[in-house]
């Protein structure tokens, strides 16, 4: 038995059934849990693969964003040291080391501090190879960020973060808990108490219907958005989600590149549900801060100028790589792919008008 099951089994056993939020802790941040321990997630031999290892065109472009967000912020405040470069779940390092070298190009006054949030050792040795070279340092969590001002880049940072669930049932909604049947093995769905009132669930619910929460998101984000109110700075947040509060199951497991039922393997898949940016925006407007853009991750990217950037790739490459320039491009962008599922949200800081 997998301890990461061993230890979601004890809990159980020791408290009764368990909130959804608390699965999705054990399974991927606990001691035995998914990112704590994952040795190679990322890419064709791990279980996913995210959007810059798609294309080197996506980092480049964040890149760009980050010293134009940078240029804004020194005029803004006059903040004249290096920039502070922050990544919330950088996987291998592949968008931190695009971004740097489309950095490089805009020739900064000082080479970026690179501060990267990491929990897995084995993507820490992975990320300080390919970025050897640059400075560096590795957090634990958000409340190790600089004192200082910060550009923070989070692509598919906030999916992995706990959310919880509830069930309209019989006209009410209850808290959806999670127990685990000895006899057969497996862990399901079980309802718990009644929803507290402050929280309101969208009108007109079905019975069954599921609707997602998720504090430990809107923690993280007035985290965020204190310590860039505090001292400047502007955040990029890249992930599959949803643009308007609605209801649905979106708990999904992902391991080797296929669907497995959400509940079946922690700590052996990568457990996830989508992001609601609504909520996201609303935490930072709580925080002072300002959104730029909210919208589908196709548009934003294409704003950017990706498809200009492909074809100056495209320029220089051969025929095969031509196809797989384009095809990475298409993939990102797309309506059909990922083009319209994912969406940005870009926030600064209200200093920075």
């Amino acid at each position: 038995m997998h301890l990461c099951r061993a230890d979601i089994i004890a809990q159980i056993r020791g408290q009764g059934p368990i909130s959804v939020g608390e699965f999705m802790h054990a399974a991927l941040g606990g001691e035995h849990g998914y990112y704590t321990n994952a040795q190679t997630p990322l890419g064709r031999s791990g279980d996913f693969t995210t959007a810059p290892e798609i294309s080197q065109c996506f980092g480049e472009l964040l890149g760009l964003w980050a010293a134009y967000q940078w240029q804004d912020l020194v005029l803004d405040i006059g903040y004249t040291g290096p920039m502070q470069l922050v990544e919330l779940g950088p996987g291998r390092g592949t968008l931190m080391a695009d971004a740097l070298r489309a950095i490089g190009k805009t020739k900064p006054q000082h080479p970026p501090e690179i501060h990267l949030c990491e929990i897995n050792p084995h993507l820490r040795r992975a990320q300080r190879s390919l970025l050897a070279g640059h400075a560096v340092s590795w957090i634990d969590d958000l409340n190790a960020l600089p004192q200082q001002p910060c550009i923070i880049l989070a692509n598919e940072f906030f999916d992995a973060l706990p959310i919880e669930q509830a069930m309209y049932h019989l006209g009410e909604w209850r808290e959806r808990r999670i127990d685990y049947d000895a006899t057969e093995d497996r862990f399901f769905f079980a309802p718990g108490g009644l929803l507290p009132p402050d929280l309101r669930p969208p009108p007109n619910p079905t019975e069954g219907a599921v609707w997602e929460y998720a504090p430990a998101r809107a923690t993280a984000m007035r985290v965020i958005g204190q310590h860039v109110a505090k001292y400047g700075g502007a955040m990029a947040i890249l992930d599959y989600g949803y643009l308007q509060p609605g209801l649905g199951d979106t708990l999904q497991a992902l391991r080797r590149h296929s669907s497995v039922e959400a509940l079946s393997q922690p700590g052996e898949a990568d457990l996830t549900a989508h992001v609601d940016f609504h909520a996201l925006g609303q935490s930072a407007h709580q925080a002072r801060l300002r959104i730029e853009f909210c919208g589908t991750q196709g548009d934003f990217l294409r704003g950017l100028g990706i498809e200009q950037r492909a074809r100056q790739l495209v320029e220089n490459a051969t025929p095969t790589q031509a196809e797989q320039i384009i095809t990475g491009v298409q993939r990102l962008i797309e309506p059909a792919q990922m083009g319209e599922l994912f969406k940005a949200l870009t926030l600064r800081n209200l200093k920075m008008l």
